[in-house]
């Protein structure tokens, strides 16, 4: 295509968790002779000894009208986002003052409290998803866009929604003033530029690509690097540059490792003082998903994968 540049395009699979917010469903029978009503029945999460807020539309349930005598009515209740649970050890969930007994003329003669404990796991899923390539045409030249100036939004200011132009909101919980987050404070927000879509730049088709003096082949995968203790840093090649660059995670973790049939190209595995080399390959030259490498003796011992130091 005249103009064009070609570029891959991959499109990785990503799960989360639905619904996002922990929901505990609680059940109300009444056995008295009286239609019950929960109007003042107050309830908590606790979360490793802290407590949650709820939102001002979850204490509106209680008060959708009262359960008719030897009626039963089921209540769903949205606690907190599931992964505020990551350093949760438990969660608490308690109902203070809950009626219980009525007299003949309608008035509450006894109320009881309710709580329930619930240990948080989390159980590891896995899924063989096939990752999607495809190959788009983008144009090679580009410049800062003009009506931006690469910042992506639009140079004129509106007011913030979210605190009114304030800048601050008082939380309706704890009384206190917050700066918004919204506007950081300033009380002002930006639309995105419409100009350049809030990329920050314009791009044109003005010239093809020169002509390559030669080619080099790089093909690879992801691998999975394992060690024994966990927490080594890990050095590949960086297809681009042909160097070696240190990747951001450390083990265990997944990297895409690439390499060309001119050089060598292991992965450099390193973890208090010591290093190996390993390819992800097996003995016999069959293509590996993940290596692993045994650091506990003090010397690395290549448990999966080819040695090459």
């Amino acid at each position: 295509m005249p103009g064009y540049d070609i570029y891959e395009v991959t499109n990785t699979p990503y799960f989360d968790a639905t619904p996002e917010k922990i929901q505990f469903k609680v059940s109300v029978k009444n056995n008295e002779f009286l239609p019950l009503k929960l109007c003042d029945v107050c309830y908590a999460v606790i979360l490793n000894g802290d407590q949650w807020s709820f939102q001002s539309g979850n204490l509106e349930k209680l008060n959708e009208g009262p359960i008719l005598s030897g009626f039963e009515k089921e209540y769903i209740i949205d606690g907190p986002d599931i992964h505020l649970l990551s350093d949760s050890r438990f969660v608490y969930l308690f109902l203070n003052g809950v009626p219980t007994s009525i007299d003949n003329v309608g008035n509450i003669t006894q109320k009881d409290n309710f709580e329930w404990y619930f240990d948080c796991s989390f159980v590891k899923m896995e899924s063989n998803e096939q990752i999607h390539y495809s190959y788009e045409p983008t144009p090679v030249y580009t410049e800062k866009c003009p009506n931006c100036n690469g910042t992506g939004l639009d140079p004129e200011t509106i007011e913030c929604e979210r605190c009114g132009g304030k800048g601050s909101f008082v939380n309706r919980f704890d009384g206190k003033t917050y700066k918004c987050p919204e506007c950081n404070g300033t009380g002002i927000v930006h639309d995105v530029c419409k100009t350049c879509n809030g990329t920050g730049v314009k791009s044109y088709p003005k010239s093809q690509m020169p002509p390559a003096t030669n080619i080099i082949t790089w093909s690879g995968w992801v691998v999975k690097v394992n060690t024994i203790p966990s927490g080594a840093t890990i050095k590949s090649m960086n297809s681009k540059t042909g160097q070696y660059d240190i990747q951001s995670c450390t083990t265990p973790c997944k990297i895409d490792w690439f390499c060309t049939d001119s050089i060598s190209c292991p992965i450099i595995v390193e973890y208090n003082g010591q290093s190996v080399q390993v390819l992800p390959y097996t003995a016999d030259g069959k293509e590996l998903s993940s290596i692993t490498i045994d650091f506990s003796s003090g010397k690395p011992i290549v448990k999966k994968g080819q040695k090459t130091n």
